[in-house]
């Protein structure tokens, strides 16, 4: 059996040359990707100010503000990079295409997606 390392049609997924991807598919030396974190930091520098504790309530981001150390599966994420195609907004899987909806944040996150937008200007007082 032979595989097709593709893309079918260049038209597509014309930055094929310089994707990630094609480095990994000619086992050639693939540069390592480095993962940062950065919501710790926020967390333990910025308190939440009193006045805007209503606001994250009503809104629904309380509990996403609230939110502690998330342990991150960097093996996953990079999979995953390596699996996107910034051409088409879309991940490449072996079973075919796949995108990530406002439905699935929604599920994934537990933010609300209905509703009014949040919006307004940050002042550091």
């Amino acid at each position: 059996m032979t595989l097709n390392r593709g893309p079918i049609d260049p038209d597509v997924l014309y930055d094929q040359n310089i994707h990630r991807s094609e480095t990994v598919w000619d086992d050639r030396n693939t540069p390592e990707i480095n993962c940062r974190r950065r919501e710790a930091v926020v967390q333990r520098t910025i308190p939440l100010h009193r006045n805007i504790l209503p606001l994250l309530r009503a809104s629904g981001f309380y509990g996403l503000a609230r939110l502690g150390f998330i342990q991150l599966d960097w093996h996953l994420i990079t999979a995953l990079l390596e699996r996107w195609r910034p051409e088409t907004h879309t991940f490449h899987m072996p079973v075919g295409e796949s995108i990530i909806t406002l439905q699935d944040v929604e599920v994934f996150v537990g933010l609300p997606a209905d509703g009014e937008p949040v919006i307004g200007q940050m002042h550091d007082d």
